[in-house]
């Protein structure tokens, strides 16, 4: 254990972490407030399902999945829009390809 308590000497703002009880007051009397923690900024998830409107609708159903996501996560909706036009360009070599 002493090897454990060098390293945790290091720490500026030591915090115990577990499900051992009550957070402790910090040396100085005050709780610990995180300073120095930047957080994540949330993202919303796309469903998985968005993907079969440009599969099945093609362009339209790529345009209108780009439209519904474009501000939930615009890189995915870019996916999306890009998946419709390719699978409508895909039925279009199919068709010409057979007649």
């Amino acid at each position: 254990m002493v090897a454990w308590e060098r390293f945790s000497a290091w720490e500026p703002h030591a915090v115990e972490v577990g499900i051992a009880g009550p957070p402790r007051p910090a040396a100085d009397g005050g709780f610990p407030t995180g300073a120095g923690v930047v957080p994540r900024p949330t993202r919303t998830a796309v469903h998985p399902a968005w993907w079969l409107l440009p599969l099945f609708l093609g362009f339209v159903g790529g345009l209108i999945a780009w439209a519904a996501n474009r501000r939930v996560d615009p890189r995915m909706a870019n996916l999306l829009l890009i998946a419709g036009i390719v699978s409508n360009l895909l039925g279009l070599l199919l068709l010409h390809a057979a007649g």
